[in-house]
């Protein structure tokens, strides 16, 4: 069962990163994160529905965008934006150089308004 789940996972994750990649333009690449997410969603949408919506994790949201970086032919500032509530970590959460993105497509990690 666990490997079904990854592979799904793995594909969602694909195909975001293929959709994010190619949109174009200039735009930042937002990504949610909630305690109400879940870490198999695609994390574009702020709010959770049936069937998508924020991740669950920072780590899953990093993992993304680590993702996405690798793939972009145009690099875009990537936005991660964690809706209120408690975040419990299993384990530390790192950062590197990697994770912060260029001077004209910077990663931003910050809180949702309000």
């Amino acid at each position: 069962m666990r490997t079904g789940t990854n592979a799904m996972v793995a594909a969602v994750a694909l195909n975001l990163l293929l959709a994010a990649a190619s949109d174009g333009g200039s735009e930042p690449v937002s990504f949610f994160v909630s305690p109400q997410g879940k870490d198999t969603w695609s994390g574009r949408r702020a709010d959770p529905s049936e069937d998508d919506g924020p991740f669950a994790t920072v780590a899953r949201a990093r993992d993304v965008v680590r993702g996405l970086l690798k793939v972009q032919t145009q690099p875009r500032p990537v936005r991660v934006i964690l809706r209120g509530g408690t975040y419990y970590l299993d384990s530390p959460l790192e950062f590197g150089p990697q994770d912060s993105g260029t001077e004209h497509a910077p990663v931003v990690y910050g809180a949702a308004v309000g």
